[in-house]
């Protein structure tokens, strides 16, 4: 996995390969930790039944095809609302020389002050309730423009530390039914591969936690062709990453979905001060559970001393986008505009 520190990398690639993708992720707490968001714009929606469908039956497949966008509120650990939304080609805008990504009505564009923006409207007429978010992350903490060595997969850590402005409003046949603005952290990351996912990865394992004044962040590809291992921290001074990693998963268990998964994960890792950072994330509560994916509202211990703030985590078996059997799960939740 090559990782790419800064927002010089946060825009579209060039996808010519069937299976490439490329994803852009937001995310944001309240500082009660009482409210969440998450929203996501894909090029090449890895999970999309339709592509994976396509990728299974035709030598070439475009991957600005099956753009496509996932949604989700949270409120009391739990998820309240979500969507999981295709869109035609058409309907997606993705520019080449800045973060300004579209998938029909859910947006995320770096404005030219620095900041994130944030719309998302999920509205689908055969559907009577939708939710509509508007949000704004301030980077606090600036990564410089790093890469390492390149590889077909890439994590592009942009804004992995911003405070957040967020404007929740969910309706029901017209009518609204909750409306909240909330203060709060944010994190904003982007993904993007040469290659499908599931050729080169069997699972992925990430988390991130806004302590005090720092922002901790791992990314985990250990069954992958070339293993990645990733821990960071992200402050005031920018992004620094650890040396000599070691993660351990610990507390196996299976979801009602067959899905293997674990309760806790362990890294360690020394910063380029030599200072040793020790992390365990013990995912606490399951907030999104399927067939090959959970996300987690999760506790973490950093240096033997429990943060004061929940983080969030996830989990995904990529190696399960290969069996024809998830497609039909994928399809309860999908939805085509």
């Amino acid at each position: 996995m090559q990782v790419l520190g800064g927002h010089s990398f946060d825009h579209a690639h060039l996808l010519s390969t069937s299976g490439a993708y490329e994803w852009w992720y937001v995310d944001a707490q309240s500082d009660d930790g009482e409210w969440g968001i998450v929203v996501i714009v894909f090029r090449g929606m890895p999970m999309s039944p339709d592509y994976l469908a396509a990728l299974s039956s035709a030598s070439q497949v475009d991957p600005a095809d099956h753009c496509g966008y996932a949604v989700s509120v949270y409120h009391g650990g739990a998820r309240i609302a979500t969507a999981f939304h295709g869109v035609n080609a058409q309907d997606g805008a993705f520019s080449a020389t800045d973060c300004d990504v579209r998938a029909a009505t859910v947006s995320i564009r770096r404005t030219s002050e620095g900041a994130y923006h944030v719309h998302a409207i999920t509205q689908i007429s055969a559907i009577p309730h939708d939710v509509e978010i508007t949000a704004t992350l301030t980077p606090t903490s600036h990564p410089a423009g790093m890469a390492s060595e390149p590889e077909p997969h890439a994590w592009i850590v942009a804004a992995p530390r911003c405070t957040a402005l967020v404007d929740v409003m969910l309706r029901e046949s017209g009518s609204v039914r909750t409306h909240v603005q909330w203060s709060g952290m944010g994190y904003h990351d982007h993904n993007v591969g040469m290659r499908p996912m599931q050729a080169d990865h069997s699972d992925w394992y990430w988390g991130r936690v806004h302590d005090a004044d720092r922002t901790i962040v791992y990314l985990a590809t250990p069954g992958a062709q070339r293993s990645s291992l990733w821990l960071g921290v992200a402050d005031a001074n920018g992004l620094q990453w650890c040396e000599d990693v070691t993660f351990e998963r610990r507390q196996r268990r299976i979801s009602f979905m067959g899905l293997r998964f674990h309760r806790s994960i362990h890294c360690r890792g020394t910063l380029p001060s030599g200072e040793p950072l020790d992390v365990v994330c013990v995912n606490t509560r399951v907030v999104e559970n399927g067939p090959f994916y959970q996300r987690y509202a999760s506790d973490w211990t950093v240096n033997g001393v429990p943060s004061k703030q929940q983080g969030m985590s996830e989990y995904m078996d990529c190696a399960r986008y290969r069996r024809a059997w998830i497609r039909p799960f994928l399809r309860t939740i999908w939805q085509r505009r």
